[in-house]
């Protein structure tokens, strides 16, 4: 009996959107005066009913000698995708510096002579509770900021070192170099999914949401990489697609 292609075709079918999974990461980044500001918008296809994930990772690369005051200090980052994007509020993960281990990145309590005190070594150790950074925008337009009410903390510095004004230790406490806050299933999101219009805000003064405001700088798209590879859950997939399709064509000949 001969081997039909026809019976074959949804297993063909189920390989050819194992391959689809893939991530697109943009890079923008901000020099204004001696202030050095970075963020890695990463946009990354699930493949599970239209669905991705949204990771921001921002980076404060201002030198420690200019952390006297808090309008050197990262606040928020305001951008826009493309397409209908589902609700984005709280992250569902967080971290500092890359991945969740990362030790170099800790929340510090600071002093005005500039000592400090660790409150944890990585932010993924920080309750949900305690976490003031949230997305105050809507629709297509992200706003993840740290000025979500009350007396701000939370804000990113550069490295550790020099003297602090009030400024800075009236919020405490303070992300030392960057933090990574990851939205995980979120509808529309894909790797075809494009970021615009970035601005990133600084200081404690809170800026509204169409990134206008007085403490806002803005960021040039210096990078993007694509990754078309697919995840390993999706090499499993394949292989699953191929043992079918070879069971079916010696059951046809059988």
């Amino acid at each position: 009996m001969k081997f039909s292609m026809a019976k074959a075709l949804p297993l063909l079918a189920l390989l050819s959107v194992s391959t689809a999974f893939g991530s697109t990461a943009y890079t923008f980044t901000s020099n204004s005066g001696s202030n050095s500001y970075k963020v890695i918008i990463t946009v990354d296809s699930l493949g599970i009913g239209g669905t991705g994930d949204l990771i921001v990772q921002l980076i404060n690369n201002t030198a420690a000698s200019t952390n006297a005051a808090d309008t050197t200090m990262l606040s928020g980052v305001y951008f826009t995708l493309s397409g209908s994007v589902g609700a984005l509020n709280t992250p569902t993960s967080w971290y500092s510096g890359t991945s969740s281990s990362d030790t170099s990145d800790p929340v510090v309590t600071l002093s005005q002579d500039g000592t400090y005190t660790t409150t944890y070594t990585n932010l993924s150790q920080m309750s949900s509770s305690a976490l003031r950074w949230k997305n105050l925008g809507s629709g297509d337009n992200v706003d993840l900021s740290t000025l979500t009410g009350g007396s701000p903390n939370e804000l990113i510095m550069g490295a550790l070192g020099g003297t602090f004004n009030p400024s800075v230790t009236n919020h405490n406490p303070t992300i030392v170099g960057g933090a990574t806050f990851v939205f995980a299933n979120v509808a529309g999101i894909s790797s075809a999914t494009t970021v615009s219009s970035v601005y990133f805000d600084q200081g404690t003064a809170a800026s509204p949401s169409n990134a206008n405001g007085p403490n806002t700088e803005t960021a040039a798209l210096t990078s993007t990489v694509t990754t078309a590879a697919p995840e390993p859950a999706s090499f499993g997939l394949i292989g699953l697609g191929l043992a079918g399709v070879t069971m079916l064509a010696r059951k046809r000949r059988a």
